[in-house]
């Protein structure tokens, strides 16, 4: 069954909820309601979202392979390989579009995200940011109103998790509050594994900061003590598919998570990939580039 993006809540909503908690270290941005209100934190199986394109984490061949790559070309059917093949590859960094056939996504998106390399770490943030960067400006390009992205190289490509999602909120953030991001009226970070669930819930705020009230209603007085704080787990909706099986290029171990620290601000300014989505309570591996 297909998921409905009006069933999916914002940042707003979440945050309202108590379901997302602020930062307690200074946000790099101030508080926008209109941004937030175009942003959600989805956990569950994205080939079931019925939405503008959803972005497939791809190789540079285009060709499908493992992870949500290979589950995403299950999903769409033989077609999507037929016209994948029309496009001779993509370049690392880059993105490229195509239809999404028996997908409830109208597109598909494939961006080919860096393999990591701690020597080259500034190339690979950059290629990892032109990821994104591109992924959105297809968007624009093509009249697409809502996205949904997952982690782009967090698995087998080696990104270390939390400095992608930096790179990735911080790209989506600055574009949508540019001129040409007011066209696109949802992005959505998909998520399955529950360390990819903490990382997101513990950067966000950094960069779609709640309204002050909100934070006064759902913030708890400050410890005293001046250990780095714990961000209170998110209760993203269980929206994935029981069980789903999807041949690994990296296995992952999934378990429930309680809060987890608030990870230390990265300051602002080849081949398959990404984590499949399924049970969200955890129980087998998964797989990303």
């Amino acid at each position: 069954m297909a998921v409905d993006l009006s069933s999916i809540g914002t940042l707003t909503a979440a945050y309202s909820k108590g379901e997302l908690k602020p930062a307690r270290v200074e946000p790099f941005y101030a508080h926008n309601n209109a941004i937030n209100e175009r942003v959600s934190l989805y956990r569950g199986d994205m080939t079931k979202l019925a939405v503008g394109a959803i972005v497939n984490a791809a190789n540079r061949s285009l060709l499908g392979g493992g992870g949500v790559d290979g589950a995403i070309h299950r999903a769409a059917g033989s077609d999507l390989l037929r016209e994948c093949r029309t496009l001779n590859g993509c370049a690392t960094g880059r993105a490229k579009i195509t239809k999404g056939y028996n997908l409830p996504a109208a597109h598909v998106i494939h961006a080919v995200g860096p393999i990591y390399d701690d020597d080259e770490a500034d190339a690979c943030e950059e290629k990892l940011q032109s990821c994104y960067q591109t992924s959105l400006q297809l968007c624009v390009e093509n009249k697409i109103e809502s996205v949904a992205f997952s982690g782009i190289s967090t698995g087998i490509y080696g990104y270390p998790l939390d400095d992608a999602t930096h790179v990735a909120l911080r790209t989506t953030h600055n574009f949508l509050n540019s001129d040409a991001g007011q066209s696109i009226q949802r992005v959505i970070f998909t998520v399955f594994r529950q360390i990819d669930v903490d990382s997101y819930k513990k950067i966000l705020p950094l960069y779609f900061p709640p309204a002050e009230e909100a934070t006064s209603a759902t913030s708890p007085p400050a410890p005293v003590e001046t250990d780095k704080p714990a961000a209170a787990a998110m209760t993203v909706p269980d929206n994935s598919a029981p069980n789903e099986t999807v041949v690994p290029d990296e296995a992952q171990p999934m378990s429930q998570v309680e809060e987890t620290e608030v990870a230390t601000p990265r300051p602002a300014d080849d081949d398959d990939e990404l984590h499949p989505m399924s049970q969200v309570e955890d129980t087998g591996p998964a797989s990303s580039h």
